[in-house]
């Protein structure tokens, strides 16, 4: 087993962030976008085949392309980390080039793209359809050797070799933040896991979600206050082994001073464990509470 290529493995925390989100594994994202792009953001590839045939011969694309300001050949071009086609991206919102391009946009463009096709295929089939369509899913059904098929053979190489370095606690994992009563609740903001992950960055050691998500009923039961940011997914409560949680605190306030947390809205400290939220109650203020 080995780790992704440090060009792939910097974008860790915008990895994570969008794959918790959506619910698909940290070290297939990876994999893709080693194949896709080896770590480039600015990484292009124009297809005058595709220009011709789909966008050029579309009423719908000629009169999108004239609404966004860009030519049919700047359409039929894939983008960034992750090389998803404009016209793929333009479904997921994507509506220029600079978005497009901007790492954290780009992985959750593909993230996205991947996840609806998890939603309908195997991961070797929906690795297919990233690259060559639905029509390719087909394709690999049928054992036909096809430049669709072997990049899902050569994804899935890769794959297996990433799993065992990214699917650990270096990661997290959706799991963690679902509502603990087993109703499936788990919708953890983005804006929460890139908190966490700078947090967990800076203490150098996991850290565990003890509550994320709650749904209404089970905050109830727990005795959360009416309304909570838990209910919402902007809100968890960590724990990092070893460490006290009021240095936790400590280090997250330090963090916030030092402007590493702009997403950071409430901060509280326990006995046992810290809250993190961050949807804010007041722009631009920092909530505090002690219930030690």
């Amino acid at each position: 087993m080995s780790a992704p290529p440090e060009k792939v493995a910097r974008w860790r925390p915008q990895v994570d962030k969008w794959c918790v989100q959506l619910k698909v594994s940290q070290a297939l994202v990876m994999a893709v976008m080693q194949m896709e792009s080896g770590g480039n953001p600015n990484a292009k590839r124009y297809e005058p085949g595709f220009e011709k045939s789909y966008i050029c011969s579309s009423a719908t694309w000629l009169s999108r392309c004239k609404e966004l300001g860009m030519s049919t050949a700047a359409v039929a071009t894939s983008y960034g980390l992750m090389q998803l086609m404009f016209s793929t991206a333009y479904g997921y919102g994507c509506r220029s080039v600079k978005q497009a391009l901007d790492p954290d946009q780009a992985i959750r463009l593909g993230v996205a793209h991947l996840a609806m096709l998890l939603s309908k295929y195997s991961i070797p089939e929906a690795l297919a359809a990233y690259n060559g369509g639905t029509g390719a899913v087909e394709d690999l059904r049928q054992g036909k050797n096809t430049p669709a098929t072997r990049y899902s053979a050569n994804v899935m190489s890769l794959y297996e070799r990433y799993k065992a370095g990214t699917e650990t606690k270096s990661y997290f994992t959706p799991s963690e933040f679902a509502c603990k009563c087993g109703c499936g609740f788990c919708k953890p903001d983005p804006r929460l896991i890139q908190t966490l992950n700078a947090i967990r960055e800076a203490l150098g050691k996991p850290v565990n979600v003890t509550s994320g998500c709650r749904c209404k009923a089970h905050n109830a039961r727990v005795g959360g206050v009416t309304n909570s940011n838990h209910t919402h997914g902007t809100a968890a409560d960590i724990q990092c082994a070893g460490v006290m949680p009021l240095n936790v605190w400590g280090l997250i306030k330090r963090l916030h001073r030092e402007g590493k947390l702009p997403e950071l809205a409430g901060l509280g400290i326990y006995s046992t464990f810290v809250h993190v939220d961050v949807d804010p109650k007041v722009p631009g203020r920092l909530r505090e509470w002690d219930e030690r």
